[in-house]
């Protein structure tokens, strides 16, 4: 047993036997007695402060960033008798970097921290109190926690002593904080005052900071305020007073995964993908490096992550790394209701620009509807979209990641020298000229193109170039056309911006070759011995590629009933089938859809509920297609609403 081991335990035994005598005392009324017992209990809580274990041993830290390097410089410098502050934005994870990085850093250098929270606190006694109960408590963790808990009794034992004294004596007895602070040994530890903006004593008194310079300067302690960033003018100029060094917190995207999110994700099935790097990069994407922004989403981020979508290995493991860093993204944007819009921006660039930062979305949107009021994303339905998205890209052609690199780069276009500009504007018109520009491309290059002749550059496309090459797609895509133009023109318009003339007669073209190829594909129906399976097939042929707002134009609520009719099992199954599991995910994807699909939907009903007779097995069939229409119809009510 070491000597200071060896005086520990002498002091502890003789703390007991104290606190045994000032119970007895206390029980019997000895107020003369009870006295000198809880002096000695007094003496002897710093004495025990004095030889509890020490620290680790220091060793030689790695990797420190230039905020920590200056926290140990202020711990190593015996002359800094003065406080220093930690401040920056509320939530930006202060004291989770002083609970968990500084506090271990601290101790591999021989340090120990002790950390306060003054939230509530009203008066110069109470903080003095937690500061002094908290000092007693340091470092006792683990093989420690013994005399954490002597030390805790005896704080409580001195308390219940002298309200002792006082109801015998039945005079007021009270005890400093402030002078027992001073019989606390100074430990080599870094003193952290937490929630002083939130503490009406420091919000309140013109000289409530006084503490601090009594703990810097005349008990010779190491002190860290945390701090925010707003405060009275009053408030400022007592702290400027106490404070020589302020030092802004702003946390990377690395020490945010950490914080909030590494416990959660180290959970996960492994797979091939870099997870923890997708999820840095989707944070640092987001611009959003605020911990409790990111704990609130925490639940969504999980599922994303963990998303079955993400385990195709048969799609290349980077693709799939893009996509979760994307839907990582917008999902804590999402969260935090700071989605960029359309509309914020004063200028036309802007406006293109945010369009193309908000790439995938139209996939995830639906999907991250619950992280608006605060809920957590169903997972089949991450899976889902996240699966479409994921496979966007994985269909992408040579020209399609080209074209995407290039629009990437427009964000930075404001910054380029005038050379890459041209290149860029090069690189955008061989493209066009080639004439095989995808549907989901065509909105976002002409967006592009737009922003390059408002910087001047003439190299851009023109305008005539653009329409002739979105013609030959129009062509041969009209439906996935139709519903590229419509997704991104109709956001612009939503958002206050003015109609496009140019947008305007290319949704048009795109509509009518939609609708013409539809009813050409539909002609089957004319022939009422295949009706049963010509609807069906039909249906499920058109229920990709947001094809479903043109069903209801095209097929009549008359013809799906007789269809159903006269179909055996099988086929009312697949009609059942069709409207449940695809139908009721994507029945109103668009402004005019969900009004159109609504009367649709109702007019199925009434049509099924007019059919006289039916067997015993096909009337079951045809209340269980009533009732699942009837809850789409009641879903997309609650849209309309």
């Amino acid at each position: 047993m070491t000597n200071q081991n060896a005086k520990l335990t002498l002091l502890t035994i003789a703390f007991l036997c104290s606190a045994s005598l000032s119970a007895y005392f206390s029980f019997s009324h000895q107020a003369m007695l009870l006295a000198p017992s809880a002096t000695i209990l007094l003496a002897l809580l710093p004495l025990i402060a004095f030889n509890s274990p020490s620290s680790n041993e220091p060793t030689k830290p790695q990797n420190l960033s230039l905020l920590e390097e200056s926290i140990l410089g202020y711990m190593n410098d015996d002359n800094a008798h003065y406080a220093i502050s930690l401040y920056g934005e509320w939530g930006s994870g202060k004291t989770w970097f002083c609970d968990n990085r500084l506090k271990g850093l601290l101790k591999q250098n021989g340090f120990s921290l002790c950390r306060v929270s003054l939230f509530g606190v009203e008066s110069y006694e109470v903080v003095s109190s937690r500061i002094f109960t908290a000092l007693l408590s340091i470092d006792e963790s683990g093989p420690n926690r013994g005399i954490k808990n002597i030390k805790r009794f005896a704080s409580r034992q001195l308390s219940s002593s002298l309200k002792s004294i006082e109801k015998i004596s039945k005079a007021p007895v009270s005890l400093d904080s402030s002078a027992l602070l001073n019989v606390i040994p100074r430990k080599n530890c870094l003193l952290v005052l937490d929630d002083i903006e939130r503490s009406p004593f420091f919000r309140e008194h013109g000289n409530s900071f006084g503490i601090i310079n009594e703990l810097c300067e005349n008990q010779r302690r190491k002190v860290l305020l945390i701090t925010g960033l707003d405060y009275l003018d009053e408030q400022k100029e007592q702290l400027e007073k106490v404070v020589w060094r302020k030092y802004l917190y702003a946390p990377s995207p690395e020490s945010l995964f950490e914080a909030t999110l590494a416990r959660e994700i180290s959970l996960i099935q492994k797979c091939d993908l870099d997870v923890k790097n997708a999820i840095i990069r989707g944070i640092e994407q987001s611009g959003i490096l605020n911990a409790r922004a990111i704990i609130k989403a925490r639940p969504s981020l999980v599922a994303i992550a963990s998303s079955t979508a993400l385990r195709k290995q048969e799609i290349d493991h980077s693709e799939r790394e893009c996509a979760l860093s994307k839907a990582i993204e917008l999902a804590i944007l999402v969260s935090a209701n700071a989605l960029p819009e359309v509309k914020e921006s004063s200028d036309s660039m802007g406006k293109a620009l945010i369009t193309i930062q908000l790439e995938g979305y139209e996939y995830l949107q639906e999907a991250f509807e619950p992280l608006t009021n605060g809920s957590t994303v169903n997972k089949n339905e991450i899976d889902e979209s996240l699966s479409r998205f994921i496979e966007s890209k994985h269909n992408r052609t040579k020209q399609d990641i080209e074209i995407d690199d290039a629009l990437s780069q427009l964000m930075s276009i404001r910054e380029m020298d005038n050379d890459e500009a041209v290149s860029l504007a090069l690189r955008l018109s061989s493209y066009v000229q080639s004439g095989k520009i995808r549907p989901d491309k065509m909105k976002k290059v002409y967006d592009a193109c737009k922003i390059l002749h408002s910087v001047g550059l003439n190299e851009a496309p023109s305008e005539q170039q653009i329409r002739e090459s979105f013609d030959k797609t129009i062509e041969s895509n009209p439906y996935q056309s139709r519903s590229a133009l419509i997704w991104g023109y109709q956001m612009m318009i939503e958002a206050g911006e003015p109609k496009d003339p140019f947008l305007d007669s290319l949704s048009e073209k795109a509509e009518s070759s939609a609708i013409k190829q539809l009813e050409v594909s539909l002609d089957p129906l004319e022939n009422p011995g295949n009706i049963s399976t010509a609807v069906l097939e039909s249906l499920e042929n058109h229920s990709s590629n947001d094809k479903d707002a043109f069903i209801p134009a095209a097929i009549n609520a008359e013809t799906i009933a007789k269809a159903f009719e006269s179909g055996n099992g099988k086929i009312q199954m697949g009609l059942i089938d069709f409207f449940k599991l695809k139908y009721s995910h994507r029945a109103f994807p668009y402004n005019e859809g969900i009004e159109q699909s609504y009367k649709w939907l109702s007019e199925i009903i009434e049509c099924l509920e007019r059919i006289k007779t039916m067997e015993k097995l096909e009337e079951w069939r045809r209340k269980t297609f009533v009732d699942a229409l009837s809850k789409i119809r009641s879903d997309i009510g609650k849209k309309r609403q």
